[in-house]
């Protein structure tokens, strides 16, 4: 009962629209805002892909590492060093660009992300 009165108070809150329609303004049909929000929508989800990615690839080096040592295999596990070598390079290459996006926010007060 009481859990039922706490969600219909909550169901009354106003919550901004965060990503149900990213290109327009509050009426969908005065347009599209411009190519920035355009470039920061596909920016933010390029950094989810990003993390996705590098999850994936950590599970698999260390899935082919594993197995290496398994069967004892020198050339394996040099390369599954090399591909976590290389996702965690590709991690820091990404993490990096997006802090140098926020600076350059913080510094010129433009909203990229």
């Amino acid at each position: 009962m009481l859990l039922n009165i706490l969600f219909t108070q909550l169901a009354q809150i106003d919550t901004p629209d965060k990503y149900g329609a990213p290109f327009f303004n509050s009426n969908p049909k005065e347009g599209i805002k411009g190519v920035g929000s355009l470039v920061s929508v596909i920016l933010s989800n390029v950094y989810i892909l990003a993390g996705v990615v590098l999850l994936i690839l950590f599970l698999w080096a260390g899935f082919k590492m594993i197995q290496s040592a398994g069967t004892r295999d020198a050339q394996k596990a040099a390369e599954a060093k090399n591909t976590l070598t290389y996702a965690v390079i590709g991690f820091l290459i990404i993490f990096a660009s997006y802090w140098i996006i926020q600076i350059v926010e913080a510094i010129t007060g433009l909203t990229i992300l």
